[in-house]
């Protein structure tokens, strides 16, 4: 069955496709000063919107527990994922907000979240465990500070090269342990204090 409807106010349409064995696609477009929106659902519990201003767009997709939301306007995007658990709460999610200040994105289920901030001025990354643990990097024109208090930051590769042009501080909590394979070679051209 389908509808179509056209006065003052705009133009409306509706469609429906039943089958005998229960299944039906339904869909709605309508257009008016205000703007458009788009509707399509389906008997397997399918779900397609999207709407048209003059200021913004929106559009969200769901299929059961799972659902993608978009919006749109002047001044930024934004983009939302989620997942939800047989009681209808949140299982993971991920978010993405985009503006001329920076863009952040985050990332959480129930185990850890996850964040990155970039602004102009700085890159932040955060990391963050289901039992409190941190670890973060943090990136701007005057220096990278890498952290995490509660676990252990690791380099590895075939070189390493540390270049400090100023002074070089290492504070060891506990042991310092050192394991050459091949040969060491120390110079102190300052002497030894």
């Amino acid at each position: 069955e389908s509808q179509f409807t056209h006065n003052e106010k705009g133009t409306f349409n509706y469609a429906k496709d039943e089958k005998s064995t229960g299944e039906w696609k339904r869909a709605t477009s309508n257009v008016t000063a205000d703007g458009v929106s788009n509707k399509m659902t389906d008997s397997d519990g399918n779900t397609h919107t999207y709407s048209q201003t003059a200021t913004e767009s929106k559009e969200q997709l769901v299929n059961g527990d799972k659902s993608n939301f978009e919006k749109k306007t002047a001044e930024g995007n934004t983009i939302s994922i989620t997942e939800k658990d047989a009681d209808g709460n949140p299982k993971s999610s991920l978010t993405n907000t985009q503006t001329v200040a920076g863009e952040k994105t985050s990332v959480t289920n129930n185990e850890s979240s996850s964040t990155i901030n970039q602004g102009a001025d700085q890159i932040r990354h955060n990391v963050t465990s289901a039992d409190g643990k941190k670890s973060s990097i943090e990136v701007k024109a005057d220096g990278i500070t890498n952290t995490s208090k509660d676990g252990t930051i690791t380099n590895d590769a075939k070189d390493i090269v540390n270049n400090a042009t100023g002074d070089m501080t290492n504070n060891v909590g506990g042991k310092l342990t050192t394991t050459v394979a091949g040969q060491a070679t120390e110079e102190f051209n300052g002497g030894l204090n």
